[in-house]
């Protein structure tokens, strides 16, 4: 029993950790972005239109190599 409570927790743990990594680097991307934009406001840039696509293509991935990463551990945790 102690031993399946433990690989909850640590599953639990590492889903946190791993979120948080995936987050901070979705902020990253929207941070940049809105950063960029800024200065294309101000005019030291030309707006490329087609960066908000690559914003939400970094998005999408975050999103899915956390989901892959759950889906990982979720079957790591059915073996142990």
């Amino acid at each position: 029993m102690i031993g399946k409570i433990e690989t909850v927790k640590d599953t639990l743990q590492v889903v946190i950790d791993n979120g948080t990594e995936r987050l901070e680097r979705i902020h990253n991307l929207v941070s940049d972005y809105a950063a960029q934009h800024v200065r294309e406001i101000r005019g030291e840039d030309i707006i490329d239109r087609k960066s908000i696509y690559d914003l939400v293509r970094g998005i999408n991935r975050e999103i899915g190599e956390a989901a892959t990463d759950v889906f990982e551990m979720v079957e790591n945790a059915r073996r142990a």
